[in-house]
């Protein structure tokens, strides 16, 4: 028997799925990447977005519609009912399985799930519940788990890691557990800017197992905006915050931002370019403002302004921002997992979460820890030697 996996959406999504294709291999099922050949479908859901909406229910129905004997087991954030044939997985069931499995030199780690901040633009509270954390023995045996497969970079993730709280542990205590078991690389998904305490500061600063990267759920910079969204911060706590994670020797920064929210004005939008370019962070994930029925925001007047130029404005900004970074680390060292290898270049993530190329003359193998120095950058990859 054979199961086809379709992976969309955040590292949750992928997370929670690896879990499911576990529990088939459990059973001796193989996975094919030839949906054609496979007896059941796994997809993961993501609608955060109405065009992450359309662009899943496009491949689900055309997957019901060409292949209508088939099984399809469906995770993630969408709300459809099980019918026949397709059946949505409850998260809390997923995570309850023994085995999980991962096809990445990174493996996702769920650590937590679900949220209670109901920021105005989002579904994800109607779609994940309240807030919840997993045991730490639990993740901990995830963990040993891929450690003894050979892998040494784990990603911690879920909706809200950095509110993960069980048996008296929080994210802090959490890393500082997972650091005794041995891996070399502990890296975290997306963190609110009210969730990185100083404590946290203080352990990703003691030594280099916390990967030099974190990626922040900014969402905006400007307080208007920010007060319609709900998010719970200012520009002075983001622009404070920021200034004391740079302090962190060789940390990078990203964020997400949301562009064209309805109270976003022109002039609003002129004020978070500025804001952006003179903020530290080199990593965007750019997300105009979609509409989300169900939402407070949905209900807000129409987006404002010109979506196509603000999009070309931070592009261009994004753009620049990251080529000033990867020139500004030529010539120094870091350390990077190959993740896969093709002819004589070896390809893999720095702990500044840079992709880079490595030439391997036959030497380096797949999840090896290579030693290497930047020597230049180009299209966004970091071409490197061996140190």
């Amino acid at each position: 028997m054979k199961y086809f996996l379709f992976e969309t959406g955040c590292k949750l999504n992928q997370s929670l799925m690896n879990r499911v294709a576990g529990e088939y291999e459990l059973k001796m099922w193989e996975r094919t990447d030839n949906v054609k050949d496979a007896d059941v479908i796994l997809m993961a859901s993501c609608v955060v977005t109405k065009k992450a909406e359309t662009d899943f229910l496009r491949v689900f129905n055309r997957f019901k519609r060409l292949y209508p004997q088939k099984r399809i087991e469906i995770s993630g954030c969408f709300s459809g009912e099980s019918g026949e044939n397709v059946n949505f997985i409850d998260q809390e069931r997923i995570l309850q399985i023994e085995n999980p499995s991962s096809f990445r030199t990174r493996p996702e780690v769920v650590i937590q799930t679900g949220c209670n901040n109901f920021c105005s633009y989002c579904i994800v509270p109607y779609k994940r519940g309240a807030e919840r954390s997993r045991n730490v023995d639990d993740i901990l045996f995830d963990v040993n788990k891929y450690i003894s497969e050979g892998k040494k970079e784990v990603v911690l993730t879920g909706v809200h890691i950095g509110k993960y709280e069980s048996n008296g542990m929080n994210l802090t205590s959490l890393i500082k557990a997972i650091k005794k078991s041995g891996i070399f690389r502990i890296r975290l998904s997306s963190l609110d800017i009210n969730e990185i305490s100083d404590e946290l500061i203080e352990e990703i600063s003691k030594d280099n197992i916390t990967a030099r990267f974190l990626h922040l759920s900014l969402q905006h910079t400007e307080d208007p905006v920010l007060k319609s969204m709900l998010r719970n911060t200012d520009k002075r706590k983001i622009f404070e915050r920021i200034a004391v994670l740079k302090s962190i020797r060789g940390m990078r920064i990203g964020a997400d931002i949301i562009y064209n929210f309805p109270t976003e004005t022109g002039e609003i939008f002129e004020d978070l370019l500025i804001s952006l370019k003179s903020l530290p962070i080199t990593h965007f994930h750019l997300f105009a403002y979609s509409k989300r029925e169900g939402t407070l925001a949905a209900y807000f007047s129409d987006s404002n302004g010109n979506r196509d130029y603000k999009l070309s404005k931070l592009k261009e900004l994004a753009t620049a921002k990251k080529q000033n970074y990867l020139e500004s680390i030529i010539g120094k060292p870091d350390e990077i997992i190959i993740e896969r290898i093709k002819e004589d270049l070896c390809y893999g993530k720095s702990s500044g979460y840079v992709n880079c190329k490595v030439k391997t003359n036959g030497e380096i193998k797949t999840g090896e820890i290579v030693k290497v120095i930047f020597e230049s950058a180009e299209d966004s990859i970091m071409y490197c030697r061996k140190a």
